[in-house]
């Protein structure tokens, strides 16, 4: 999957269009968060969020809840602790089907490199706010448990735009998946009061 036409200079990180062509590239049968921490380094929860939400962003059955468990913990993580770049020894075991990222890697890398071609460091209070990303990544994993598409799509373009305004240090695509995560809240609200109203 290597697309040689993607390099960086010198000393400059590499760009997530890149990382993620490498994790595929490197990886065996599954992917490991512990080969994912090993590529990226030191670019803390960014490459992981981005890794369990992009299948998320295609239809693949039976996903949903596989998928939400790590997002879930992981935001956890982050609400409790901040930004910690080194992972439980337990939570470095959690791994993905290469298939499965491949396939949602492939159909989101023209957007990544456009995200990458016009972002830039801002809005810095969003992009260091470890904890409140941290929270509306749990919240999306609650939404992200259960099967609703047009919910679900919505959560993980969220928690996907939280990982990269994370490793591009680009608030301005954190406040945008703050609002896509604001949408599916809202969304998630609608089908609750409408199956209480439709059980009472």
């Amino acid at each position: 999957m290597s697309d040689p036409r993607h390099h960086h200079s010198h000393g400059d990180p590499p760009p997530i269009s890149a990382i993620l062509v490498r994790l595929v590239d490197r990886a065996g049968e599954r992917i490991t968060m512990s080969e994912m921490v090993d590529v990226v380094g030191g670019r803390g929860f960014g490459v992981v969020l981005i890794v369990f939400a992009l299948p998320e962003t295609v239809p693949m059955i039976g996903l949903s809840l596989i998928l939400a468990i790590p997002i879930g913990l992981v935001g956890a993580y982050m609400l409790v602790h901040g930004e910690v770049v080194v992972l439980p020894k337990r939570v470095r075991t959690w791994s993905i089907k290469r298939r499965h990222l491949e396939s949602a890697v492939r159909r989101m890398l023209p957007v990544l490199r456009w995200a990458e071609r016009k972002s830039r460091p801002r809005l810095s209070r969003l992009s260091s706010a470890c904890r409140a990303q941290g929270a509306v990544c749990l919240l999306m994993s609650l939404i992200l448990a259960f099967p609703m598409p047009g919910l679900n799509i919505l959560a993980a373009f969220a928690v996907l735009g939280i990982g990269v305004g994370l490793l591009l240090r680009d608030g301005g695509i954190i406040a945008v998946a703050f609002g896509l995560a604001a949408l599916a809240a809202l969304g998630m609200v609608a089908v609750l009061v409408g199956a209480i109203t439709l059980a009472t």
